[in-house]
C-alpha cells in the first residue's frame, strides 16, 4: 500500500508543469521571457547586430534567489529560442528607483555552452555568470 501511495504522487508530480518541462516558446523577446519566468519584464530585447539578448524587470521585491529562479527558467528557454545570441544581460531596478539597477547579471554563450539549466541549483547561477553585481545592502 505504501509502495503505491508513493508511486502514485511520484506520478502525481513528475506531471505538474515541474522546471524540467519548460519547451520553447514562439513569440517577441518579452513574451518569450514572460511565458518562462511567469512575470512580465519591463525590457526584453535582441539585438542582432551584436548578437545581445537585454533583459530588465521593474520589481518591489528584491529577493535576490527569487530573481536567480527567474533567470534559470528563462535560460531554460532562451538558449534554444535565441541560437544566435552570444550574450545575455538581466537586470533588475526597483520601481521606487527605476533609473539604477540593484541586481545585474551577464552570460555569454561560450561560458554556459548550450547547457543543461534543469540541473543547475538556483545558488551556483552566479558561478555560471561573466559578471553578477548585487547593490552592497544584499551581499
Amino acid at each position: 500500500m505504501r509502495l503505491l501511495a508513493i508511486l502514485i504522487i511520484s506520478a502525481f508530480l513528475s506531471g505538474c508543469g515541474t522546471e524540467a518541462q519548460v519547451t520553447a516558446i514562439d513569440g517577441t523577446p518579452l513574451e518569450v521571457i514572460q511565458s518562462a519566468t511567469g512575470k512580465e519584464p519591463t525590457e526584453a530585447r535582441v539585438v542582432e547586430s551584436t548578437r545581445y539578448m537585454s533583459v530588465v524587470f521593474h520589481t518591489s521585491s528584491m529577493s535576490t534567489r527569487g530573481h536567480l529562479l527567474d533567470v534559470k527558467r528563462a535560460m531554460q528557454v532562451i538558449l534554444e529560442e535565441y541560437p544566435d545570441v552570444d550574450s545575455f544581460f538581466f537586470g533588475w531596478k526597483h520601481q521606487d528607483n527605476p533609473s539604477q539597477y540593484y541586481m545585474k547579471i551577464n552570460f555569454s554563450r561560450s561560458r554556459v555552452g548550450d547547457g543543461d539549466w534543469v540541473n543547475v541549483m538556483v545558488d551556483d547561477i552566479p558561478n555560471y555568470a561573466d559578471d553578477y553585481w548585487l547593490i552592497p545592502a544584499l551581499r
